[in-house]
């Protein structure tokens, strides 16, 4: 659901009912699987499309530890 909402949000950035829906499935996709490199990269799209810097560096830092080999 939250890659879904994600597709939504980056058509209509200003949505604030989609951008809160977004947000609450790829954080719940997220706590079930932090590892998941996919999950983390939608995370990453979702923090740079609402500018959230701090957010993104971490996400980016993690995502950089998992697919360094």
């Amino acid at each position: 659901m939250g890659l879904i909402n994600l597709e939504t949000l980056l058509k209509d950035p200003t949505n604030q009912d989609i951008q809160d829906l977004t947000v609450e499935y790829l954080l719940k996709a997220n706590e079930i699987k932090p590892y998941d490199v996919n999950a983390l990269k939608a995370l990453a799209k979702y923090y740079t499309l609402i500018d959230d810097a701090l957010q993104l560096d971490r996400v980016n830092l993690l995502l950089n530890q998992l697919t360094v080999k």
